[in-house]
């Protein structure tokens, strides 16, 4: 695909904003929770909300964007991004905090959609999409090490919140200057469900229920376990940064292996592992020193994740489907992160965070079986 560097830098911006999308209800939950009177649970609803709306949209979105193309999704994308956040900047009561949730997954998943099938295209020639999506997935991890320290340093985090408003906005300009693929109007979404039929597809989102689930269970919640033991809060939210950071460095790290794709299925397998492992210290260690240490694990640990499934499972089908597949495999992807954090929350509210914190450990050998299944299946011919 040819294109100008003006699109690259709209690719790389979304998946930025998008995870500013995905950081900000940890990142300001506390101050949120303090301003509004909310408990645990409540919380779990609100980050539960945001994933359940942005499942809906991003089913659809992926299909939507193959045919009429990635402009107008990425227009939709940054607008409702910046309004969301002004929302929860002035929300004066829970409902136009849910309000703020529900924009908030809808332009997280335009910048989703956007983001992830057009860097595949445009790094490396779009030979190696595995390395491709690492690379561009690293600004994925500089939004969430930068955005939480803009909220929590900025004099209040509703300053912070319209800072990122008015930048989002600001990167309409370069969208309307981008050169995108051309939309493919014939395209039919019937074609997108059945590709859900495809076994790599299938297996692919059941690989990404278990990814996003471990990567959103350590941000939303870190903060509140550092709170536990005593961390005021402005510094315990500064471990999402160093969660971010880290992720950062690794596919950074990872975008220099070349055929990495090639490598995705043993990379998966040792980072779910680890994951296991972060999640089963969390449960016996009460040091905030460790919970920091178990940050930069965590950030290592999910650099690779999402980059090699979707690397994994585009490389065996033809781009033109791209939007189609990833939209298919997120959207169920959030769909169990949206139950796993409600169940963290409601097991905390019970007992403790540490205690809600066991279920993930289950999660991360699960995928280290989907991963074993992933690498083993084959793509079919698609009748269009």
């Amino acid at each position: 695909m040819k294109t100008n560097k003006i699109t690259v830098v709209v690719a790389l911006a979304s998946v930025f904003f998008m995870a500013g999308c995905f950081v900000v209800p940890g990142a300001s939950s506390l101050a949120l929770m303090e301003k509004l009177n909310l408990d645990k649970s409540d919380w779990g609803t609100v980050v539960g909300v945001f994933l359940y709306s942005a499942m809906v949209v991003q089913f659809f979105i992926g299909a939507i964007t193959d045919k009429i193309g990635h402009k107008p999704t990425a227009l939709v994308g940054f607008a409702f991004a910046g309004i969301s956040w002004t929302l929860i900047a002035i929300a004066p009561s829970y409902v136009m905090l849910i309000a703020g949730a529900i924009m908030m997954g809808i332009g997280a998943m335009c910048l989703n959609t956007v983001g992830n099938t057009i860097i595949p295209q445009v790094l490396f020639e779009g030979k190696d999409p595995s390395r491709a999506s690492s690379l561009g997935n690293a600004f994925f991890g500089l939004g969430l090490f930068s955005v939480p320290l803009l909220i929590n340093y900025s004099s209040s985090y509703s300053v912070g919140l319209m800072i990122m408003t008015g930048v989002s906005l600001l990167m309409l300009i370069p969208v309307f200057l981008s050169d995108f693929p051309k939309a493919n109007l014939n395209y039919k979404f019937s074609v997108g469900f059945r590709l859900l039929g495809q076994l790599p597809v299938l297996i692919a989102a059941f690989a990404m229920m278990c990814s996003i689930g471990l990567d959103n269970a350590f941000k939303q919640w870190i903060p509140q376990v550092l709170t536990s033991m005593g961390t005021p809060a402005k510094e315990a939210s500064l471990s999402i940064s160093v969660f971010g950071l880290s992720m950062m460095s690794g596919r950074f790290i990872f975008s220099t292996v070349k055929n990495m794709t090639g490598w995705s299925a043993k990379i998966l397998i040792v980072a779910s592992a680890c994951f296991a492992v972060v999640f089963y210290t969390l449960t016996i260690f009460n040091s905030s020193t460790a919970a920091y240490i178990l940050s930069a694990m965590a950030g290592l640990a999910a650099a690779p994740m999402f980059p090699s499934i979707v690397g994994m499972t585009f490389s065996k089908y033809d781009r033109k489907y791209y939007g189609s597949i990833f939209g298919m495999i997120f959207s169920i992807g959030l769909f169990f992160a949206g139950m796993l954090m409600q169940i963290i929350g409601n097991i905390s509210n019970k007992s403790t965070i540490q205690a809600g914190l066991k279920v993930p450990i289950l999660v991360a050998i699960a995928l280290i079986i989907i991963t074993i299944i992933m690498n083993k299946s084959k793509a079919k011919e698609i009748v269009e």
